[in-house]
């Protein structure tokens, strides 16, 4: 597959989608490639890190998105090793009749390191008339491998359009981790049916950027 291009989950299914309490839908480490290679648009260098939250020393704004429609996913920090490689969260698009979800979901970035950090946490988007479980869907940053006042990876973004969700008791995150100077929290956007504006959550986890 071609570097230059993020590949993003599309999921369409026409009556229930399950996700058991052993099961995880997972996109960790699948977005925009290590070293520090950017969303949206695979510039190179140009917002590190970033997605829906900011890294802790961007100069500037770097995020990217609506939290309207998690479409994206996360920009990539800078790679240590095989496993803390630097690589930003991947995206999803899930659509289904209904949802129930008890596992989990996740666009989570690798940890990183140096002053590019982990990478960003990536997006997902949710569309189902019924949602329900105790499962958790999250896209939240990658750690700094070394700690203190190096960056970790912003939150990404998540985007839930729903009929019904009085069933479901579980979690949904997108924010920084701890492990280096925590990034900015990301985006949670849950819109019922029926509803005009939505509910908009911005949650970092007790981390202050």
């Amino acid at each position: 597959s071609s570097p230059q291009k993020v590949y993003k989950l599309n999921l369409d299914v026409a009556g229930t989608l399950t996700v058991d309490a052993s099961s995880v839908i997972d996109l960790d480490g699948k977005g925009y490639p290590a070293n520090y290679y950017s969303g949206p648009d695979f510039g190179n260098n140009t917002r590190p890190s970033c997605h829906g939250g900011i890294r802790s020393n961007a100069g500037s704004d770097c995020a990217y998105g609506r939290y309207e429609r998690a479409q994206f996913a996360g920009s990539a920090g800078r790679s240590y090793d095989a496993t803390n490689n630097g690589k930003g969260g991947g995206v999803a698009q899930i659509r289904a009749q209904s949802l129930v979800l008890d596992g989990v979901v996740r666009a989570n970035a690798r940890g990183g390191y140096l002053s590019e950090g982990g990478g960003a946490g990536g997006g997902i988007d949710l569309e189902v008339s019924s949602l329900s479980g105790s499962g958790v869907v999250e896209a939240n940053g990658g750690t700094n491998t070394y700690g203190g006042s190096y960056p970790a990876g912003g939150g990404g973004r998540i985007s839930v359009y729903v009929g019904e969700r009085s069933g479901f008791s579980g979690s949904l995150r997108a924010r920084t981790v701890s492990g280096g100077t925590p990034g900015g929290a990301g985006t949670v956007y849950v819109k019922e049916t029926g509803q005009s504006y939505g509910h908009l959550i911005v949650d970092n986890g007790g981390l202050a950027a």
